[in-house]
Order: C-alpha cells, then sequence, then structure tokens
C-alpha cells in the first residue's frame, strides 16, 4: 500500500505511539520482574468441578528444589481481575515470596462456577472460595518442587477478602472435625489424641497465614473464629465505603469495636482482651494463633496500591513467614509499574487516531474520508443561541448525574439474577448491567434534546443535514463498520502482544483493558448495542450542537468532555467529599445510594471526558458520525466486559 504524503505524519505518530507503548509495558514488565529477578508465568489448571482456574505466578528466580520459597494466593475484588494485585506481587517477590494472582471463577478467562441455580456466586464464594480452595490444594499437592508448602498465605480483597476468610476456615473446619474424631470413644487413642492423629489433624491446616482485606470479620463475610487455627490478619481500609457494615458504622474494627475484640480472641490463648490496639501483634506465630488488625488510610478498592496498606500486607507475610530479607517494608518499586501501566494505557487509547488513518489510508476504504470539513453551527452571536447552547451543556452534566440515582434501584430490578449472583444467559454482568441501564437513560435524553432543537432550528435554517454527518449510503455504512472493526481488532491485538510478551496489561486503577476468551463475544451482543446507541445520539449532539463557528476546538471540546463527565464528577465529590469528612459513605442518608454502584459509574470520568475528543477527530475525517461512536463504543463496553465478574449460563 502506497501512503500518500499528507498522511505521513499520522503515520509518524502511530510509531511514536506504539514506541511509548512497548516502553511503557517493558518497563512495567522491568519492575514487576525486579530487573529479572522474578520469574512471571501464566498456568491454568482444570479443578475438580471442571472449570478452568487462571493465575500469574511471580516466583523469584533463586527458588528452586534446595531453595523454596514461601508462597502467597492473591484473589481480586468482584468488580476488578487478577491483575490488581500485580503491584502487591511485585513487592512480596522481590523480597522472596512467590505470589500467585488468582483469576477468580467468572473473573477474567477463568471458567464459571461450579454450583447453579439462585445466588450461586454467592454460594461458590462462600464455599470453595471463587477456586481459591481449589488452588491451595494444587499449590500445596507438591507439584511445585520450589514451593515451601509449610509456607502458604491466602489473601485477597472484598469478594476476595471473603474467599480468604472462606479458604482458611475450610481448612480450619477440616481440622475440627479431626480433633473431634481423634477424640472419638473408638479412635485409635480413644479420648486421647495421639501423636498419629495430631500430625494428621495439622497436616488439614494447608494455610498458613491468611490477611483478608476490606472484609471485616463478622457474619456477613463468614467469619468463624473457632475455625481459625493459622496465623491470621484483618486489614481494613480506615476510609471503607463499606464501613457501615461494622457495628461503629465507620470502617473502625479496633479499640472496642466488637468485631475486632471477637477476631482477636480467636487466637486461643489465655489472655483475653477487650480493647483492640491498630497494628499490634497478639498471640505467637510460632503457636500459630498470632493475630493483628490493620487500618490504612485507605478506600476500599485502593488497597492493593495505597503504600501504607502495601506496606502492611508486606510486614503480615514477611513476619509470618520469617522471610530473610534487607528490603525494609516501605522500600516501594510497584508505583513506578503503575505509572507504566498508565502512560501505556493512555498512549494505547491515543493509537485509535492514527489507527483510523491507516485504515482510511487504504484504497477500499479510502472513500470514506471527507474532502471538506463539514460546516459548523453558525456562531453563537445572538442571546437565543448562547442560552440554548450552555442550557445544553449544562443539562448534559446534570441530567447524568440525576439519572445516576434512578439507575442504582432501577438495575437490580430489571436484572435481577445478575444481580443476585444467579447465573443468567443474558445480561450475565451485573456492573455492565448498571453502565448499561445509566447509558439508556442518558440516551433518551441525548435523542430528546437533539432532535427537539435539531427539528425546530432545521425548519429556521440554522442547521443542515450536513452540518450533522448522519446520512450516509449502506455502502459506506459498511466499510464503516469493517473500518471500526479493524482499529477495535488492532488495539486488542496489541494488548495480547503486549501479555503475551511482556505479561503486563494496561490500567489505571479500577480502569483497565486486557485480553479475552471468544466467549466474552458473547457477552458484546448485549451490551454493545446499547453502548454504540449512545455514542452516535451523543456523536450527532457534540458534532451537530455544539460544535460552532468561531469557538476554537480546544476549549470547544473542553466544554463538550466535561459536560459528558461532569455527573460522575460530582458523584465522586458528594461520595468521597462526604466519607473524608464523616468516615461514612452518603447512604447513611440516602437509602438507594449503593457506594460501590456509584464508584462503577463514577470512576470512568475520565473515559468519559476523552470520548468528544475521539468522536470529533473521526467526524472530522469522514464527515459522518458513525465511526467515532462505533470505535469508542466497542472499546469502552468491551473494558467493562473482559474484566468484571460474569454470571452466565451459556456455557454449561
Amino acid at each position: 500500500m502506497i501512503v500518500k504524503a499528507k498522511h505521513e505524519k499520522w503515520y509518524k505518530i502511530l510509531l511514536v505511539l506504539l514506541a511509548v507503548v512497548l516502553i511503557g509495558s517493558i518497563g512495567a514488565l522491568l519492575v514487576q520482574t525486579n530487573f529479572g529477578k522474578v520469574r512471571i508465568k501464566n498456568i491454568s489448571i482444570i479443578t475438580d468441578h471442571q472449570q478452568r482456574l487462571n493465575a500469574t505466578m511471580y516466583i523469584p528466580k533463586n527458588a528452586s528444589a534446595d531453595n523454596k520459597c514461601p508462597v502467597v494466593i492473591t484473589s481480586s475484588g468482584w468488580e476488578d481481575a487478577g491483575e490488581s494485585w500485580s503491584y502487591v506481587a511485585t513487592e512480596l517477590s522481590r523480597r522472596g515470596i512467590a505470589v500467585v494472582n488468582m483469576e477468580p471463577y467468572s473473573h477474567g478467562n477463568s471458567g464459571m462456577f461450579y454450583q447453579q441455580g439462585d445466588m450461586a456466586l454467592y454460594r461458590n464464594m462462600y464455599t470453595d472460595g471463587m477456586g481459591m480452595i481449589a488452588l491451595t490444594d494444587y499449590i500445596t499437592s507438591g507439584v511445585l518442587d520450589f514451593i515451601d508448602t509449610n509456607r502458604v498465605g491466602v489473601t485477597g480483597l472484598s469478594m476476595g477478602g471473603i474467599c480468604t476468610w472462606t479458604t482458611v476456615q475450610h481448612y480450619g473446619l477440616q481440622y475440627n472435625a479431626a480433633i473431634e474424631a481423634a477424640q472419638a470413644m473408638d479412635s485409635d487413642g480413644g479420648t486421647e489424641i495421639t501423636n498419629a492423629e495430631m500430625d494428621y489433624a495439622n497436616s488439614l491446616l494447608k494455610v498458613t497465614a491468611a490477611l483478608p482485606c476490606g472484609s471485616p470479620p463478622n457474619a456477613n463475610n463468614g467469619f468463624n473464629g473457632d475455625a481459625l487455627h493459622v496465623n491470621t490478619g484483618c486489614l481494613m481500609g480506615s476510609y471503607e465505603e463499606c464501613g457501615d457494615l461494622v457495628s461503629k458504622g465507620n470502617s473502625c474494627i479496633t479499640g472496642d469495636a466488637i468485631e475486632g475484640i471477637d477476631f482477636i480472641n480467636s487466637g486461643k490463648y489465655d489472655n483475653k482482651i477487650n480493647f483492640v490496639e491498630e497494628g499490634k501483634f497478639y498471640g505467637d506465630k510460632s503457636e500459630n494463633n498470632l493475630r493483628i488488625i490493620y487500618q490504612p488510610a485507605s478506600l476500599h478498592g485502593s488497597i492493593p496500591i495505597v503504600p501504607s496498606a502495601v506496606k502492611d500486607i508486606i510486614e503480615f507475610f514477611t513476619y509470618c513467614f520469617d522471610t530473610n530479607t534487607s528490603i525494609a517494608n516501605n522500600s516501594l518499586i510497584y508505583p513506578i509499574k503503575l505509572a507504566f501501566n498508565a502512560i501505556a494505557m493512555l498512549a494505547l487509547l491515543a493509537l485509535i487516531l492514527p489507527l483510523m488513518d491507516l485504515f482510511l489510508a487504504m484504497p477500499v476504504f479510502h472513500t470514506l474520508r471527507a474532502n471538506n470539513e463539514p460546516p459548523c453551527v453558525p456562531a453563537l452571536t445572538d442571546q437565543r443561541e448562547k442560552r440554548k447552547f450552555w442550557v445544553g451543556v449544562i443539562a448534559g452534566g446534570g441530567i447524568s448525574f440525576v439519572t445516576a440515582f434512578i439507575t442504582m434501584p432501577l438495575y437490580m430490578k430489571l436484572f435481577p439474577d445478575a444481580s443476585s449472583g444467579t447465573p443468567t444467559a443474558w445480561f450475565s454482568i451485573a456492573p455492565m448491567n448498571l453502565m448499561t441501564t445509566w447509558t439508556f437513560l442518558n440516551t433518551i435524553w441525548v435523542a430528546f434534546w437533539f432532535w427537539f432543537n435539531f427539528r425546530k432550528d432545521k425548519n429556521a435554517g440554522i442547521r443542515t443535514d450536513e452540518m450533522i454527518g448522519w446520512r450516509i449510503s449502506k455502502k459506506e455504512l459498511i466499510k464503516t463498520f469493517g473500518v471500526g472493526i479493524a482499529v477495535f481488532a488492532s488495539i486488542y491485538g496489541i494488548v495480547a502482544f503486549c501479555k503475551w510478551g511482556f505479561n503486563t496489561d494496561f490500567r489505571i486503577w479500577m480502569s483497565a483493558i486486557k485480553t479475552f476468551n471468544p466467549d466474552k463475544l458473547f457477552a458484546m451482543l448485549n451490551y454493545w448495542p446499547i453502548y454504540f446507541l449512545f455514542y452516535t445520539q451523543y456523536s450527532l449532539l457534540i458534532n451537530g450542537a455544539f460544535r460552532v463557528e468561531g469557538m476554537s476546538e480546544r476549549k470547544n471540546l473542553f466544554i463538550c468532555g466535561l459536560s459528558n463527565s461532569i455527573g460522575c464528577i460530582i458523584l465522586l465529590l458528594v461520595q468521597y467529599g462526604v466519607l473524608l469528612a464523616t468516615h461514612q459513605t452518603p447512604r447513611q442518608f440516602v437509602s438507594f445510594w449503593n457506594w460501590s454502584d456509584c464508584l462503577v459509574l463514577a470512576i470512568n470520568f475520565w473515559l468519559l471526558f476523552l470520548a468528544p475528543y475521539f468522536i470529533r477527530k473521526s467526524f472530522k475525517k469522514t464527515g459522518n458520525i458513525w465511526l467515532g461512536a462505533l470505535v469508542v463504543s466497542l472499546i469502552f463496553a468491551s473494558m467493562g466486559i473482559m474484566k468484571a465478574s460474569m454470571t452466565t449460563t451459556l456455557f454449561f
């Protein structure tokens, strides 16, 4: 293919951005491998329930059959993927501890739940730890000769914290049953426990250290102090959004908090306490009755990336395992990896525009390129037009804020199965159901506002069909879909290459682009059409109503981006303003406020801010609204689908 000279700059930009993506990925690889001192390996096992369970291992290079190392198994929360723990894995592995970042059942590329029926997600969580028990059995089976099976830890966040409680208590209950059997009259030693019986009971305790995070020790999380026979800690952020689930109602489980007292006293030592000091070790690790509570200054979902929380996790496991390391607990390098991941992700998203140019330059698609930029809406010269413009901008942000309050209770009624963790064939991802409902409600508003005003303005001769670029032939529409799918496939091809070559992902906190199995494409059929409808309407709005003559492109796009994202920004300000001020989320005084729903909606504010840039630039390239809406909807919808929990029945 011969590239025209006028497009050469885009190819230079394309190459530069690809170089930045590679630099970000290689930089992240160097940090997470401790500059070659840690080996990263992907593993996949088939559990006893015939489900695939995927995980990523971080293995210190000096680990061997003659130099065994301890291991920590981690689990993400319900609304994130295994890579969210890569930062903790980076720090533990450079201190000589192997780490296994698990993708729980129904997450990422792991299989679905082995149980079916009502609330199967929760039943799998409380009975199998979403695969953590199966993975622990595998790790402790001796199949990995470099692992010290006498030093095995488990940890996880939120849902992963519950899985941690489930796993460590699973083995504790087996221990209890063995002790009870050993005390039976018909046992080998009668009511006396023999050494052999005690050795057998101890062999059932496959976990030696456990640290649930973001999941306080109470009945809601399945806490059973009688089943804890190993060194156990509990980490709860002091600014947990779900802090009202503890007795004090403000995330506090230290001091005279009943949860903390019951947890510490589960250590089975003589001197019981009635007041808990944060960060103090209780009990004796040599007796496997150590207890400790950490309360770093952290939000719920940020625990794996907040330095104080990561330091506490390091302290707990290095202390429990007697790890011989000269690296201080507060000597952290993972923020560098975090920065590299963010740089790579931003460069990856920026690649959308030069990739469009790449495909539009091809002979089969070049007819899609506009010869001239479509005309703008006439300059805002009279007060009526100015007022209408700013009303549209402000109302757009306000409506998105208001619809969030409608969405939070509504989506659970529209999609009750997925919301309750019950497998369902369609619309099987609860967080995506939330986003899709919110998106659809905002689509209605955008459609109403635009068409109401366009009809009037067209009759007045202010706007024309050419200004909005919605007319397109069937042939050109098919070509547009070809370009859009090619851009989408190219982006994910780069993601797959970086995953294969560097074992890194593209991530900014909870926003991530990751690889996926073909089964996730079925989920796209559920969600993408609604995203596409929204961004098509939105493309009409910002290109046919907000693109006005005489206003600089930079200013105009900033206004459009702010209008698109301000509702989410306000949600964040309300939730976290109240939380920081009171240690409680707004649901304390707004009955239908759900902090996790709010976060799922609002955390995407930066993507919503960037969306107008992609849509406007593609509009100016093609003269129509379709290409930008298609690409943005494909990428944004896939980002949610590829990492969150999917409760489907399609593959059983």
